[in-house]
C-alpha cells in the first residue's frame, strides 16, 4: 500500500469550532476513549478521556454536556451521543521530543 506524503497542518492555539466525526477506543497504555473532531477538511484533532462513565469522570461530564442522562447500571454508546455534533474546543501547542503538536484541552469540548 502506498501512502501520500502530506504537509503538516498546523492548528493555532485558541478556541475553535468543529464537528465530532468519530469515537475510538484504545487500551494501551491505559483504557482511553478518543473523540475525533474535524475542524476543517483534512484537519482532525483528538481529545482523549479515560474510559470511565460516571457523573464526575471527564467522559461522563462530556456526555452530560451533549445531553446524555447518566443512570447507574445503564449502558451508553458514546458514538450515538457524540458523532455528528457541532462543538467548540480549546487547543494549546505542546512540545515533545523537539516536535510541537496541537493538544486539545479535553474539558473544553462542549456543544456549539
Amino acid at each position: 500500500m502506498k501512502i501520500e506524503v502530506t504537509a503538516n497542518k498546523e492548528v493555532e492555539p485558541g478556541i475553535h469550532k468543529g464537528v465530532i466525526s468519530d469515537v475510538t477506543y484504545r487500551v494501551e497504555p491505559y483504557e482511553y476513549t478518543d473523540v475525533h473532531i474535524e475542524m476543517s477538511p483534512g484537519v482532525v484533532v483528538k481529545a482523549g478521556y479515560p474510559t470511565n462513565i460516571n457523573p464526575v469522570s471527564n467522559l461522563g461530564r462530556l456526555l452530560i454536556r451533549f445531553g446524555a442522562k447518566l443512570v447507574v447500571g445503564q449502558e451508553l454508546d458514546p458514538n450515538q451521543i457524540l458523532v455528528g455534533k457541532k462543538c467548540v474546543l480549546q487547543t494549546t501547542n505542546e512540545e515533545k521530543g523537539g516536535i510541537t503538536y496541537c493538544k486539545v484541552l479535553a474539558p473544553s469540548v462542549c456543544p456549539e
